[in-house]
């Protein structure tokens, strides 16, 4: 609808005509919000798609004489054309990315002429939305753009929406305090080889004076603000990439959201223009597709039926101070190659929480899986199933089989028992089947019936990200 208002020359009249208008101008332009959404939304797994080739042509018929004698010499290959460092379909990602600072201009640009016409309690909100949007397009073109020079490959689509709609979506929402209606959150990944990352990045405006942001918006300057600032996006684009190929890359002593429950502030890592606060979660997406993150923060409703009952009891985050060192991932019927639960790396000694109240079954030790934890879980229709806690360290003291737990109670402490690399806490959930006892489904799953379920399908991602209860 801009695009069309901001391209007429009768624009600015229309707006000021309809008086009535006021009321309504402040629901259509929330899906100002959106527009880089719209621009990357059914952008395909471009890494992993290739040209179209053209149809091979039917063979001639078989002739009845002596076969032609071949070619004396292969013909000369045709040279082909240089490329970018980025190419097709790559390009068409990178072209909308570049697109950020356009459309930005063109929204100044309608929004200084026709100032007056628009909800000025709802104007800030927009205007921070706009501008956080561009901020992070222009980060993840930076990062794509040397990233993919330096061998890297795009993996899935990336996204960028509001976070306070992605709050609200949160099992934390009634306990949230701050409004951050104009900081947005973007999640994009990269590939090389068998590595595979993702990034979460949040954007915030931080102004010194008050109607900072409403002046430059006003004036037209917006845009030349941040074409100014490219070489800043350019410096903390390889900082990101350096932190996705060291060792440890996925931990931030930032978090995108901090405090306590009855106090939160948007964290500020890195500080773009002097103005916009940006941080960022790097996370190990090999078994983790992005697009689990853009359903759960973007609060997607499940298909599957089981999954929407378990997820509507409000689990639990099982640990704190912890990143996705492994998903859930299935490539065969049955082969060593699936992993079946979430892997949240932390320190060895950090407390465990059961996800949700039920009654202990196991608490020993299991094959591979080390010190493991099984509870078992009752629906409010009556079905079961069971939370699973691998390579602890301890169980909590005087924790007994057939004691009841309650949400968010303290279980164990990580470790690094059994199978394992390293210090971390392997979950999984296991739908229970009818007549069968929970604890022989824990084998190795012969059928879809006894696949476990993706814990990120059914917890809260927004934990991920945020510092507090």
């Amino acid at each position: 609808m801009f695009k069309r208002d901001i391209s007429t020359n009768d624009h600015q009249t229309s707006m000021s005509l309809a008086q009535s208008q006021r009321t309504s101008i402040r629901t259509a332009l929330m899906s100002v919000s959106l527009f880089v959404s719209m621009l990357t939304l059914g952008v395909a797994a471009h890494a992993q798609e290739s040209p179209t080739r053209p149809a091979a042509s039917k063979p001639a018929a078989r002739p009845t004489t002596k076969p032609a004698a071949k070619p004396a010499a292969k013909p000369a290959a045709k040279p082909t054309a240089s490329r970018q460092p980025y190419q097709e379909p790559v390009e068409q990602t990178m072209k909308r990315l570049d697109d950020s600072q356009t459309i930005l201009k063109s929204y100044a640009e309608h929004f200084s002429q026709n100032w007056n016409s628009f909800d000025a309690d709802a104007l800030p909100m927009i205007l921070e939305g706009l501008a956080t949007e561009t901020v992070l397009a222009e980060i993840i073109r930076s990062v794509y753009t040397e990233s993919l020079r330096q061998g890297w490959r795009m993996t899935d689509r990336y996204n960028i929406f509001p976070i306070h709609q992605s709050a609200m979506n949160s099992q934390l929402k009634d306990s949230l305090k701050f409004n951050a209606n104009g900081a947005r959150i973007a999640v994009f990944g990269l590939r090389m080889g068998k590595r595979v990352r993702g990034i979460i990045l949040t954007s915030h405006y931080q102004p010194t004076l008050p109607g900072e942001l409403e002046r430059q918006f006003r004036t037209n300057q917006i845009h030349e603000t941040l074409l100014s600032a490219r070489q800043t996006f350019n410096v903390y684009a390889n900082e990101l990439i350096e932190r996705m190929m060291s060792r440890d890359p996925r931990v931030s002593e930032y978090l995108p959201l901090k405090g306590s429950a009855d106090s939160w502030v948007l964290g500020c890592e890195k500080v773009i223009n002097e103005k916009f606060c940006v941080n960022a979660r790097v996370f190990d997406s090999a078994d983790t597709r992005t697009d689990i993150f853009y359903d759960t923060l973007m609060g997607h409703v499940e298909e599957d039926p089981r999954l929407r009952a378990i997820k509507a009891t409000r689990l639990a985050w099982p640990v704190k101070d912890s990143y996705i060192s492994r998903g859930f991932k299935i490539e065969c019927s049955r082969c060593d190659r699936n992993h079946y639960g979430l892997d949240l790396a932390t320190p060895r000694g950090t407390l465990i929480h059961s996800i949700q109240s039920g009654v202990v079954l196991k608490l020993g030790t299991l094959s591979g899986w080390g010190r493991t934890a099984v509870i078992e879980h009752t629906l409010p229709n009556g079905d079961r199933y069971v939370s699973l806690y691998a390579h602890l360290q301890q169980f909590k003291k005087g924790l007994k089989v057939g004691q009841s737990v309650e949400r968010g109670e303290i279980i164990a402490r990580s470790g690094n028992t059994g199978v394992s690399t390293g210090p971390h806490l392997h979950m999984e959930i296991r739908y229970a089947q009818e007549g069968r006892d929970s604890i022989d489904t824990l084998r190795q799953p012969r059928s879809q019936v006894e696949r476990p379920l993706d814990p990120l399908r059914v917890l809260d991602v927004f934990n991920i990200f945020v510092d507090g209860e």
